[in-house]
């Protein structure tokens, strides 16, 4: 009996068995005989898991044909089962069938964010346009962008946000969150006119064109290097209908450099002012606006004058010159530690605006 077992379970080596042929039906086909349908659906054929696990079975076989076929009939019984939809994405970005796995991808991506970074990853090398096209769906554009933030090239995040933008899916945190990649890559020119053309009319103001600083007036900043950033941790800037005001408590002699924007700037002579007032600003160093090179602080500066006592309002102003390796500016509210002994600085300026233009 062990021989004629053995001798038909080796005849089986000469064809490929079939779960339902009666060698296999009695028990004379080895495991390895049975990498079929039946070996893993039998019990359950409506289980896209099931037909998942003889995908890949068949795939690791070397039987891709059939191994995509099942992952249909995989796809099909789970449409909508996200872990399903990723095995057949995985088997397709395997054998680099492109189309296959933007369509998953896209599919994937609109029913859990769960896998965004792994998709994302996935279409590493595919065309842009052909990720927009078909890839994203227009609720996950902003998490993409997001992940390319920190990921992909220039070009790449340009292209992303062109699309978004003509299909009004910009808003206040993807422009925010993009112009300050942009800006960390150094890229200053891409991130100042791609914020120039988001800003709402009413924000404006000229920017890029009268003034190379935004939001003069100092409405409620966005949260980007192009705005203002106010960071004081005691709490001593105020925004007001009428721009900024910062108030000294008189408790500290302050190192002062809480508010500053970064500016996009070109070769060339400019103008920098300010309408400020002071009231009451004590000690010998009282409050200034510092331009220096944001790539090299310690390579180009200018400072205004420095605000005391109580005045009127007034505009403070000084002129420079932007060399050609200069191509941004930090323009900084700072004060400087005093060295005298009354040197805890007390009293309140108001800046009404500020304005950085290019005169020639």
């Amino acid at each position: 009996m062990l021989v004629i077992t053995a001798s038909v379970t080796l005849l089986q080596d000469f064809g490929e068995p079939s779960p339902n042929s009666a060698p296999c039906r009695f028990g004379f086909c080895r495991s390895d005989q049975v990498n079929s349908e039946l070996s893993y659906t039998a019990m359950d054929p409506a289980n896209p898991y099931k037909w998942a696990a003889y995908a890949e079975s068949l795939d690791n076989s070397g039987d891709v044909r059939a191994a995509e076929k099942a992952f249909d009939r995989a796809l099909a019984l789970g449409p909508a089962i996200a872990p399903v939809q990723m095995r057949a994405l995985n088997f397709h970005l395997i054998h680099e069938h492109t189309a296959e796995v933007l369509a998953l991808g896209k599919r994937i991506l609109q029913l859990t964010p769960a896998y965004n970074e792994l998709i994302f990853s996935d279409y590493f090398g595919v065309d842009m346009g052909e990720i927009l096209r078909k890839g994203i769906p227009p609720q996950t554009l902003p998490a993409y962008l997001t992940w390319a933030e920190g990921t992909l090239p220039t070009a790449d995040l340009v292209k992303i946000w062109a699309w978004m933008s003509e299909r009004k899916l910009t808003d206040e945190n993807s422009a925010s969150g993009l112009t300050t990649a942009l800006c960390r890559r150094r890229e200053y020119s891409t991130a100042a006119h791609l914020w120039a053309a988001w800003l709402p009319l009413e924000r404006r103001a000229g920017y890029l064109q009268s003034n190379f600083l935004s939001n003069p007036n100092f409405a409620v900043p966005f949260k980007t290097p192009l705005d203002w950033t106010l960071d004081s941790p005691g709490g001593l800037e105020t925004i007001h209908k009428d721009g900024l005001t910062v108030t000294f408590p008189g408790t500290a002699n302050l190192a002062y450099n809480n508010v500053r924007q970064l500016s996009y700037v070109i070769p060339g002579a400019y103008l920098f002012t300010a309408v400020v007032e002071g009231l009451g600003i004590t000690t010998n160093e009282g409050p200034f606006f510092h331009l220096f090179d944001a790539d090299h602080p310690g390579g180009f500066g200018i400072s205004t004058e420095q605000i005391h006592g109580t005045t009127q309002r007034r505009t403070i102003e000084v002129r420079f010159v932007v060399r050609p390796e200069t191509r941004a500016l930090v323009t900084q509210l700072e004060r400087k530690i005093s060295e005298k002994l009354d040197n805890k600085i007390a009293g309140t300026l108001k800046i009404h605006e500020v304005t950085l233009r290019k005169i020639d």
